[in-house]
Protein backbone atom coordinates (compact mmCIF):
# COMPACT_ATOMS: atom_id res chain seq x y z
CA UNK A 1 0.00 0.00 0.00
CA UNK A 2 1.58 3.36 -0.96
CA UNK A 3 0.27 6.53 0.96
CA UNK A 4 2.01 10.48 1.66
CA UNK A 5 0.37 10.06 5.29
CA UNK A 6 4.56 9.78 6.90
CA UNK A 7 5.94 7.19 8.86
CA UNK A 8 3.34 7.15 12.11
CA UNK A 9 0.79 6.18 9.42
CA UNK A 10 2.53 3.12 7.83
CA UNK A 11 2.72 2.18 11.38
CA UNK A 12 -0.59 2.43 12.35
CA UNK A 13 -2.27 1.07 8.80
CA UNK A 14 -0.24 -1.97 8.71
CA UNK A 15 -0.96 -3.14 12.25
CA UNK A 16 -4.81 -2.37 11.65
CA UNK A 17 -4.89 -4.07 8.59
CA UNK A 18 -2.97 -7.02 10.11
CA UNK A 19 -5.02 -7.60 12.95
CA UNK A 20 -7.72 -7.86 10.13
CA UNK A 21 -5.67 -10.39 8.12
CA UNK A 22 -4.83 -12.53 11.68
CA UNK A 23 -8.94 -12.28 12.76
CA UNK A 24 -10.61 -12.55 9.70
CA UNK A 25 -8.42 -15.02 8.17
CA UNK A 26 -6.33 -16.72 10.50
CA UNK A 27 -2.74 -15.76 8.43
CA UNK A 28 -0.03 -14.42 10.55
CA UNK A 29 1.15 -11.76 8.17
CA UNK A 30 4.81 -10.58 7.74
CA UNK A 31 5.08 -6.13 7.91
CA UNK A 32 7.57 -3.80 5.98
CA UNK A 33 7.41 -0.39 6.63
CA UNK A 34 8.54 2.71 4.70
CA UNK A 35 8.36 6.87 5.44
CA UNK A 36 5.58 6.11 2.27
CA UNK A 37 4.64 2.47 1.81
CA UNK A 38 3.54 -0.78 3.94
CA UNK A 39 4.03 -4.46 2.32
CA UNK A 40 2.41 -7.03 3.74
CA UNK A 41 3.51 -10.57 2.93
CA UNK A 42 1.58 -14.04 4.39
CA UNK A 43 1.33 -17.47 3.23
CA UNK A 44 -2.01 -18.71 2.17
CA UNK A 45 -1.80 -22.88 2.98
Amino acid sequence: MHHELGEKWSNFLGHVISQGIETDLGLTPNLDFSKSSIIIKFLVP
